[in-house]
């Protein structure tokens, strides 16, 4: 059981970190000069009779001036952050750094990414 819990954490680690590697504005279907974009997800459930809407997640991104995704943060229901991911970019708009920091902020993870390029 051990075995599958950790490959199941390597397997999601990879996940994210593949899936930053393009991050920002166009890659968020972004139109215009986005500082900030807040998501929301509810969830709708019936109580006495009535729908009642609850905050499910909350989710903040924030873009650099060059439309890059810098920082995404997810809050629970609650309002409390679970995670949050710092990245940072090169001159040539590619990521170079991405930190992964825990819900109290403890860094859970760090890649480094190198580029070469065609002369």
């Amino acid at each position: 059981m051990r075995k599958y819990l950790i490959l199941f954490l390597i397997f999601i680690i990879c996940f994210i970190s593949y899936g930053w590697t393009k991050a920002g504005w166009k890659e968020d279907n972004l139109k215009g000069k986005v500082k900030q974009r807040t998501r929301v997800d509810y969830n709708f459930e019936k109580k006495f009779g009535e729908v009642v809407k609850t905050i499910k997640e909350k989710y903040i991104s924030k873009y650099d001036a060059k439309g890059n995704m810098i920082e995404e943060a997810r809050y629970n229901s609650d309002g409390n952050l679970d995670y949050k991911y710092i990245s940072k970019y090169d001159a040539k708009g590619n990521m170079i750094e991405e930190a992964g920091y825990n819900n109290i902020e403890e860094p859970i993870n760090f890649t480094e990414y190198q580029y070469e390029y065609y002369q």
